[in-house]
């Protein structure tokens, strides 16, 4: 007996879109029979797509049963999302300590590396510092000593 995409569908009450999709495929495109321009399908083919069409429905009560053992699954889940969010923050704080080492290890190679001298000669160079700075502060005690005021008797006996 030959079927039309409509009578097919309301016996397997899908849509005639559903049964359209199911044609075009490779398997069945060949047992499809036309008739002035209409697509009809034997019993053979109509038995084919209806199995199809329950192993469709068949994968879909699988993931009803998925959805029951999904609560148990997402509880297992958030906890290992908890330990992996903690083990990050662990190493985010031994990234930042290795970071803070290597910033030290910096600083102490530039220090071993100035060469002795530059030291010896800043050692010479603030000596000299020291020795300019008395020179001038005794300059500044001796022009403070020439401007005190002497009185008139002072000055025209005591002439420097």
């Amino acid at each position: 007996m030959l079927y039309d995409i409509g009578q097919v569908a309301e016996k397997l009450k899908v849509s005639k879109m559903t049964i359209y999709k199911k044609i075009k495929l490779n398997d069945f495109k060949d047992k499809i029979t036309k008739k002035a321009g209409k697509i009809f399908i034997d019993d053979s083919l109509f038995s084919a797509i209806s199995e199809s069409i329950r192993r469709k429905d068949d994968s879909i009560d699988e993931e009803v049963a998925v959805d029951d053992i999904s609560g148990d699954l997402i509880n297992t889940l958030h906890e290992q999302v908890k330990f992996l969010k903690q083990q990050i923050l662990t190493k985010d704080g031994q990234i930042e300590t290795q970071s803070e080492l290597m910033k030290n290890m910096q600083i102490l190679n530039l220090r071993q590396l100035m060469p002795q001298q530059d030291i010896k000669a800043l050692e010479a160079h603030f000596q000299d510092l020291d020795t300019k700075l008395e020179e001038v502060n005794e300059k500044m005690k001796e022009r403070k000593q020439d401007q005190e005021p002497k009185g008139f008797l002072s000055k025209l006996f005591n002439k420097k």
